[in-house]
């Protein structure tokens, strides 16, 4: 009964270490909430949680892709962008009209044609301003937040770090595992004892053969 009892206990223990062990990976290689990176004083422009929450990583053609698209709004906020050259966009299908006619959605425009987004106004903040304005500033925003994550990959990486640091040190600090384990080796080694008690009197008792090896006789 005493060894079937420590059997048990040992499976136990090493079920325990098992499971600590996968926790403790799983806690490590999670990767961070933005209140973790918060934690750590890791700070980050508005408008790049969506891409930061799940590190969206865009490849070097991507890249080059997204600065020709930032470029690109960028002079139509400079130079303005005409009806011509919008119906333009929108006739070729190209992305750029798609985010444009996104945003205007965002901005409660239904059916956002060319024509309907160039001369709608939406009011912001009490002001009366040209929808076109809006929603080229909007899709500047979302590029360049795009685009902030690979231009801060080694910030991004060392808050990664910061982070599981942090983890480990709290899993330090919350010791339940330690109390577990704590608490199974005192089981067993009350058993122990309790099995060598057992033992012993039972030898005293002449009921078992001991058949400890012991050292020849020198001659």
């Amino acid at each position: 009964m005493y060894v079937q009892q420590l059997a048990g206990l040992t499976w136990r223990r090493i079920r325990l270490e098992r499971l600590e062990h996968r926790v403790t990976l799983d806690r490590l290689e999670r990767y961070p909430t933005l209140e973790e990176f918060t934690q750590v004083n890791f700070n980050y422009p508005n408008g790049v949680e969506n891409y930061l929450k799940g590190l969206i990583k865009i490849g070097d053609d991507e890249y080059s892709e997204y600065r020709d698209k930032l470029k690109q709004v960028k002079g139509y906020q400079e130079a303005g962008l005409t009806l011509e050259a919008l119906k333009q966009l929108e006739s070729n299908e190209s992305t750029m009209f798609r985010w444009i006619s996104r945003a205007a959605s965002e901005y409660n425009l239904t059916n956002p044609t060319a024509e309907r987004i160039y001369h709608a106004e939406s009011g912001v903040e009490g002001k009366t301003l040209p929808l076109l304005e809006l929603v080229l500033g909007r899709v500047r925003h979302e590029i360049e937040a795009i685009l902030w994550i690979p231009d801060h990959q080694e910030e991004i990486d060392d808050a990664i770090t910061r982070v599981r640091d942090l983890r480990v040190y709290e899993l330090m600090q919350m010791n339940v595992s330690k109390r577990a384990f704590d608490d199974l080796a005192r089981e067993f080694d009350r058993t122990l004892a309790r099995l060598r008690k057992q033992q012993e009197w039972r030898l005293r008792q002449g009921k078992v053969i001991d058949v400890t090896p012991t050292a020849p006789e020198l001659t």
